[in-house]
Formats: C-alpha cells, structure tokens, sequence
C-alpha cells in the first residue's frame, strides 16, 4: 500500500508531522507527497514527492483531491492507495489490513456529524433530522444530479482508501469538481468542497459501505494521548459520543481509532510526533488517565473550540475578478472594488465567501476591504508585474489575428508580466514574439493570475466600447486597456521568403472575401483595372483561395499560406478588399491598394495602403452602431437590400477610380515597406499562358 498526501509551500510543515507520524508506526510504507505550486525540500525513507501545477480555476484548495488520486495511479502502478489529509496523524493502531480493500469504489470514514455544517446555530431539519442553521445541505447537488436519496451516511474524505478498480468513480468525482458551471457555483453545489462532491457521487451509485469511525477530530494533544493509551473508551451519548466533554471529538469506541484529524498548531504537532516515537504504552480502561487528560485540557491556553482567529484574502483576475475570504472569524467584511476613484462593486462577506464582478475587460482595479468596525484590514492594487497572464485571440480569422497580436505584445512590455497567448496562427509570430509563450486555443494554463480575451462580443462587460464602431486594432487596446496607435505585426511563419517564381513584373490581387458586402461588385470593374495593369506590362497572380476565370489572372495551384505570402512578398503592390489577405500583405510589408467603401476609412490599418472609396452613397454600415453584421445572411445590406441600391457602397466604385488610383501610385514609386530582410531574387519560371 501507498500512503498519497498533498499541500501546497505554506501547509508542508503539516506533511512533514504526516510523514513521521507514518514513520512512528513501523509500517514499511510508500509515501506519495504532492507539491502543488513548489518543490518541496523534504527527505525521507520510502518518500516520492512530485511537482503538482497549481489550477487557478479550483476556488478551494480541496478541489485538486480527486485529480490526485487518478494521477496517483496513473503514475505509480496498480495496488492499493490509501489517501491522508494533511492535516491527519496516524496513530499506533494503524495497520494497512485494516484499510486495504478491493472495491471497486473508494472507501472512508464516517465522522463528527451525520450532517456537518459550518456553526452550530440551530434552526431547521432536514429529512426529518434537526440539524444547524449553516449546514452544509448537499441537496441542491443531489438535485442536479437526479439522487433520490442517501445511499448510507455522510463520509469524510480527510481519509479515503482506493485501488485501480475505484478509477471509474474516482473520474466522476473529478469531473463535478472540473465542471466551469459547478465551480462558478461552488458554494450552492458543493457546501463542503470535494467531499459533498464524492458523498452524492456514492448515494448515486447506491454504495453502502464505510470503515465506520475510524478517526478522532482534534485540535489538541492530550486527547490523542488519551485515546492512544486507552482502549474500549466511548463518548458520552448526552455530547454526540464525545469524549472528554466535548461534543467535538466524537469517539464510538477508542479500539478503531488509527488516525486524527485536525491538529494544525506547529507546537502542538512536534509534541504528538515526539510522543509517538516513544515506546509503546500499556493500553487500559482507567478513570484516574481519564482525569488526568480532562484535567490537562481544561488547564491549556488553547481552546478546543475557539482556534485562534485568522483571515486571508484570495485576489485574482482570471475571466472576472474575484475575492475569496477565507478565514474562521466571526466578522463581517465590506468589500469595494474600485476602477480609478470610482466604486463599481461592493459586497458583504464573511470568512470562506467570495464575491466575483461580471466585467472581463483589463481595468486598473483596486480593492478594499473593511472589517465591521470600519478598519481597512486589506488595500490591494492589480499588479501584473511577473504574475502569469493568459490572453486568447477568439478569432480564428486570419486579418484578426495579424491586427489585433501587436497589442499582446505591448500589454507583455507595459505591465512586465509574464504573458501566455493563444491564436489560432500561433505559427506566424512564435519566433517573432520571443517574450510570449503560445499555447493552442483551449489547452489548460495554470497558475493564473488574471485572463483576457479578445474578440468581437457585444457585450459591456467585455468591451468598454462598442467594437464594431472603432478601427479593429483599436479592439485589442479596447479590451486590454492600453492607448491607441497603429502598430504593424512582426511577422516570421518560421518561414524565410523563398524564390521570386515570375521572372515578369507582377501584381497580386485577391477578389474573394467572407461576405456578400465585401465584394468590389462593380460588373466591369476587376477586368478593366487588369486590363489597365496588364497594358502596363503586369502580370496577375490571383491568391485568393477561390479561382476566378478573369481573363488575363493566373490562379495560384499552391495556395499554402507560406506560398502564397512568397507570391504577395515579390509582387509589385497587392489589391484587395477588406480582407484576411489584405491585413496579411500589409504585415509583411507590401503596398496595398484596399477597395472597402462598407467600413469607414479608418476601420483597417491606414499606414501604406492606397484606400479606395466613395463617400457620395451609402457608405460604412459596418461600424454604425445601429447595425449589427449578421454572419448567416450573405445578402447583408443593413440599409438597401432587397432594392437596387443593394451594396451601392462597392458597385459606384468604377474602374476608372481605381485605375486612377493606381496610376498616381505606380508614379510614386510605391512605397512597399519589407518586413523580413535578406530575401535573394531567382529567376524560376516565366508565366507562358496567364490562363493555365
């Protein structure tokens, strides 16, 4: 049998009084010591300690037991499992054939109460049983699950034994403590964390078996002693079995009791370890021990049930902000989330509550907490500074992508953090962006400490400002709160532009978009401008991933993004629309002659571009804020459909307009802008039939 434990830094001090308990027994045990979020420094006999990442998505630290359990037997072979709380020692009882078993479900001890809760004020029943005011109902979760009814008492997972055969209920356990709406919701399904989360998955299997008590709670250590030396000691019926007058530390015969649950006080810890390393003592049913140990709790300075008061704050901004209290006061917190000097949202908490806000962009927040009294007892700023920062383009379009990277970037210099990104064309800037670590879209990231995403959401507490109605750059400052200003992808593919293919001058052009609206649908305008262009000694490679039959336009056969960037790179100047391909010529340099009357002038970049437009007809629909795009109507004319003014933005731009545009270009001299330096020219064929 393995022994399986976790903490995190702060709670190690606990496995190492875990581990020499283990050690005090004398039984040759594997120990399995999960570190989450460190390594730990620990060394001991028969110990195996293993890096666990931190999963800033678990709101309680409890939430992680159920993947520890499965990567357990994942990792350290069949056999049996017997998992331990922290916070658990084990007593001079314990033998592992007394916790082995070779069920298919996991196996735990019942505890305190039938019905555990948070404070002891008294005031209603459930099935019929009275039980407190702030008990941890586990219906709500019973409900959601369809479970009629318990199938046997309520179990604790401070201890739980498990073999390979429990993986199918083990996974199920996990996943109700992964789901994102039941974590959203912890505290209305999961009252107390993982363990209501693995009592309701039993009752739903219909399992009925139990070690019974095998444990006792403690805070203290003369109880312990007092349990260690005397066998067949029961509690007193009157204070719920509780031994030594309290109804805390419920015993229903001494004789089961291998472990103890509880102690966290460091001194106390070393005094129990040392205990335990002495010599066996002679086990009796004595009055005059019982009053000894009565005797020695009633004198100590530590009081069983008033452990003493502490409060923390969990701060994070992963999706939304969010503050966790934790703590085991009394107290009433008011809590103030300000953006500026502006107070946006207040809360009343108490300890082991959260609040979340519902807004998602980056915001300068601050926030404050006061105590009952009035006194701030936590004043904390967002401070990005080294922490790990997820951001997700949700856009899988290519022009997206290229407009809104350059903004990750800046984001990752101005905060100084330690920026994690996911595109969909994470292979474009991988090189280029040495300071972001990518990762694919929908890949877990952990150790969070704040999360944005960027994209189009119509929604005001994901974007301060209406998107559609700004240039689509600006939609990434928008969301990560940085000032405005055009700024050109770097650009890299792990490519390095290859062979110029057409020894001819040529110029690149892309007819094809994602929309009706987008489209130059002037009848004659594409064959009178390469009409034009070819009179001026062009040839016309067409990149569009579509093939059009325009006379005088050869059609790529390798339309590969990497080809088609080293056809876009060579030509003389690109023409295109308000389109993926458009953005993609302008991030690697090229002059681009954009046809887009549908956005206003400055929707797209405005830096090297020839913008072609008519602002005498109806004009920029795409950013008025009366109209929102709708993706399933290819038709989509907000103002004009179904008329024959329909798309009158692109159809009144003539061929002429656009020759005269280029002409004023080609005399210019056009101003193409490489991006990738060092590209070698070779002559590798001519273009025979424009047609082929």
């Amino acid at each position: 049998m393995k022994i399986v434990f976790y903490t995190d830094v702060k709670y190690e001090y606990q496995a190492k009084a875990l581990i020499e308990s283990i050690l005090a027994t004398g039984e040759n045990i594997e120990m399995i010591y999960y570190n989450i979020g460190f390594n730990s420094s620990l060394e001991y006999p028969k110990l195996t300690k293993k890096f666990f990442e931190i999963d800033s998505k678990k709101p309680k630290f409890e939430f992680y037991k159920p993947s520890i359990l499965l990567d357990a037997i994942d990792s350290f072979g069949d056999g049996n499992f017997l998992f331990l709380d922290s916070d658990i020692i084990v007593g001079r009882r314990f033998s592992i054939s007394k916790v082995k078993t070779d069920f298919d479900f996991p196996m735990c001890s019942v505890g305190n109460w039938d019905f555990p809760f948070k404070s002891s004020s008294d005031s209603h029943y459930i099935d019929g049983v009275f039980v407190g005011d702030n008990t941890c109902d586990e219906r709500n979760l019973m409900k959601q699950l369809d479970v009629k009814a318990r199938s046997m008492m309520y179990i604790y997972t401070c201890l739980i034994s498990f073999n390979d055969k429990c993986r199918d209920i083990i996974n199920e356990w996990k996943l109700l403590c992964d789901d994102d709406y039941l974590m959203k919701n912890h505290e209305f399904f999961f009252p107390f964390p993982d363990e209501t989360a693995l009592n309701v998955t039993l009752w739903k299997r219909n399992v009925n078996k139990n070690f019974g008590r095998i444990y006792l709670n403690t805070l203290e250590a003369e109880p312990l002693k007092y349990i260690e030396e005397n066998d067949n000691i029961t509690g007193d019926p009157n204070l719920n079995y509780g031994i030594l007058g309290s109804n805390l530390m419920r015993c229903d015969n001494s004789s089961d009791i291998m472990f103890y649950h509880g102690i966290k006080d460091a001194k106390i810890l070393d005094d129990v370890i040392e205990y335990l390393k002495k010599d066996k003592v002679n086990m009796t049913s004595s009055e005059e021990t019982k009053q000894k140990y009565i005797s020695a709790i009633n004198n100590t300075k530590v009081s069983i049930n008033k452990p003493t008061p502490s409060v923390s704050f969990n701060l994070h901004f992963v999706g939304n902000p969010f503050l966790e209290i934790l703590g085991n006061t009394n107290d009433n917190y008011n809590v103030k989330f300000y953006d500026d000097d502006k107070i946006i949202h207040t809360a009343n908490l108490k300890c082991n509550m959260w609040t979340k806000l519902n807004r998602k962009y980056f915001t300068n927040w601050e926030v404050k907490v006061d105590n009952s009294k009035g006194v701030q007892v936590y004043n904390e700023k967002i401070n990005l500074k080294n922490r790990r920062v997820y951001i997700a383009i949700d856009s899988k379009s290519l022009g997206d992508t290229l407009a809104w990277m350059p903004y990750l970037e800046e984001f990752r210099k101005k905060h100084d953090c330690k920026l994690i990104a996911s595109t969909f064309w994470n292979k474009f800037f991988q090189k280029s962006y040495k300071g972001i670590e990518f990762v694919n879209p929908g890949m877990v990231v952990n150790s969070l400490y704040a999360m944005y995403a960027i994209g189009w959401f119509y929604n005001n507490d994901s974007e301060p400002i209406l998107p559609s109605t700004i240039p689509l750059q600006k939609t990434a400052t928008n969301i990560l709160g940085l000032d405005y200003t055009e700024i050109k992808p770097r650009m890299d593919f792990n490519f390095a532009p290859g062979v110029k293919q057409y020894t001819t001058k040529y110029v690149t052009i892309a007819p094809s978009s994602t929309a009706g609206l987008k489209f130059w649908n002037n009848k004659t305008g594409w064959s009178e401008v390469i009409k034009f262009l070819k009179s001026e000694g062009y040839d016309i490679i067409n990149v569009s991933k579509e093939k059009h039959d325009l006379e005088g336009v050869h059609n790529l056969s390798d339309l590969s993004i990497e080809n088609t960037m080293n056809v876009i790179y060579h030509s003389d100047f690109f023409i295109g629309l308000s389109s993926g391909l458009s953005w993609l010529s302008w991030a690697i340099g090229k002059h681009v002659v954009m046809i887009s009357n549908f956005t206003e002038y400055d929707h797209e970049f405005t830096q090297n571009c020839t913008r072609i437009t008519d602002k005498s007809v109806c004009h920029g629909c795409w950013n008025n804020p009366n109209f929102k795009f709708d993706k399933g109507d290819w038709n989509w004319c907000p103002v004009n459909k179904g008329t024959n003014r329909q798309f009158e933005c692109h159809t009144n731009i003539t061929g002429e307009t656009v020759i005269n545009k280029i002409k004023n270009l080609i005399s210019q001299s056009i101003p193409n802008i490489p991006s990738i330096p060092n590209v070698q020219t070779y002559e590798y064929r001519k273009i025979t039939n424009p047609n082929e």
